[in-house]
């Protein structure tokens, strides 16, 4: 059966159009990526929400997902949404 993606606040669909990355959940607690020809979940990972909007993006290769978490940039290597580094912002405005 295929996968209900409940409450999505972003979402990114991989370069070459076989995976979409979704951050989801009330509040925005997880990243799951999912298949869009039969929306199976393949990989799911918890972040941390707040303070910044949810943007995710790829990678032109499709080996990165970065995530904005909580004023930081995650980045997390695909497949298997393993964390590769994070990027914080200190700036203040």
């Amino acid at each position: 059966m295929p996968e209900r993606i409940a409450f999505s606040r972003s979402s990114a669909l991989s370069p070459d159009g076989t995976s979409l990355a979704v951050v989801h959940g009330a509040p925005p607690n997880t990243l799951s990526v999912f298949r869009p020809d039969d929306r199976a979940c393949t990989a799911a990972v918890s972040i941390q929400s707040g303070g910044t909007g949810q943007a995710l993006g790829w990678s032109t290769d499709g080996q990165l997902i970065g995530s904005v978490q909580d004023q930081t940039v995650v980045l997390y290597t695909w497949p298997g949404l393993e964390k590769m580094h994070e990027l914080f912002s200190g700036l203040s405005v």
